[in-house]
């Protein structure tokens, strides 16, 4: 087995043999301490599409993985953003722009999934790391990044929109709050009904152009949008077809427009609680919002024993709660 710098195996899956792992190391080397700086967003923000953000992460940020990310981070990265990673490495001032502050909280305005695509892909002076770490190596980096920043218990929305764009927004979110309720009581017809309307308010939130917003923002509100706009006519088809499926469809909707309200906003009308059923790191986890801060279970197979945990309120900010219902 051939071990890199890090002292993680290499793979040799798919042809990957040890005269590759040596290229790749030697890779590594010419690459020098600081490689993997994030880059501070320059004057195009930096932004990834809302399909790479919702990617999470399949690594358990366990002492494991974080050590591992952390041999990289003393490796790679604390040259340039310094030993708690506030930017104040020796090689700094070297880099144009500077490195990013990754022990800030603004770092959680950020997913997991943006931060891995940002690693991957690269932005001068940060190269694209996708041929010289293994994805799982990227994954433990991030479990350490996220032990550097402390994690606000408030976040306002990440970019700021015009009330046309925030009120769009809006009126995608009110027949999503009817269909939740719809589905808590068992009222088929009426989800069906809700469902339906959901879709056409989904489709003319994706028709709404994006005037304004720097390219990179527009290019995510357009990704984000249309990604809601699939979700709602997925989960208006399968209402009326399969109850098993328009489960997974209504969660699949769920995560879709919170991560819209998270980046744009548009809950002037009154704040909206995020809940979670089961555990996080299982496939079978559903989530759903409504207005009421009590949570009124939509889903048949959420059944009783699995842990409902009110994740996230959103309102003017988001408030990240991640408790378990009942707690005080």
């Amino acid at each position: 087995m051939t071990y890199n710098r890090f002292g993680t195996a290499l793979s040799t899956r798919h042809g990957f043999s040890a005269r590759t792992a040596l290229g790749v190391l030697a890779a590594l080397v010419v690459v020098g301490p600081g490689a993997m700086a994030l880059a501070q967003e320059a004057a195009t923000p930096w932004v990834a599409s809302s399909r790479h953000a919702r990617k999470t992460n399949p690594v358990p940020a366990d002492a494991a993985s974080i050590a591992v990310g952390k041999s990289i981070y003393a490796h790679q990265c604390m040259a340039c953003h310094g030993r708690k990673g506030h930017g104040d490495g020796k090689r700094a001032a070297e880099l144009s722009p500077r490195p990013r502050d990754l022990g800030s909280p603004q770092m959680w305005t950020q997913s997991d999934g943006e931060l891995f695509w940002k690693t991957t892909v690269g932005r001068r002076p940060m190269p694209s790391f996708k041929k010289l770490i293994t994805e799982t190596e990227r994954w433990q980096v991030i479990d350490y990044l996220r032990t550097l920043a402390p994690k606000p218990a408030v976040l306002g929305p990440r970019f700021a929109l015009s009330e046309t764009l925030r009120s769009s927004i809006a009126q995608v979110i009110e027949p999503y709050i009817q269909l939740q309720q719809a589905l808590a009581a068992g009222d088929t017809a009426s989800a069906a009904d809700a469902a339906g309307q959901t879709s056409e308010a989904a489709t003319k939130l994706a028709s709404v152009e994006a005037a304004g917003l720097d390219k990179a923002v527009a290019r995510l509100w357009k990704s984000t949008v249309s990604q809601v706009q699939s979700r709602a006519a997925t989960m208006s088809q399968a209402i009326s077809r399969d109850p098993g499926q328009a489960a997974i469809a209504f969660d699949k909707l769920s995560r879709a427009l919170a991560g819209a309200i998270r980046s744009f906003g548009g809950t002037e009308a009154g704040p909206i609680h995020l809940f979670a059923c089961g555990e996080p790191t299982s496939s079978s986890q559903r989530r759903w919002m409504q207005r009421a801060a009590e949570p009124v279970n939509p889903y048949a197979d959420c059944v009783e024993g699995k842990e409902i945990r009110l994740t996230a309120t959103f309102g003017p900010t988001t408030v990240i709660e991640n408790k378990r219902t009942g707690d005080k």
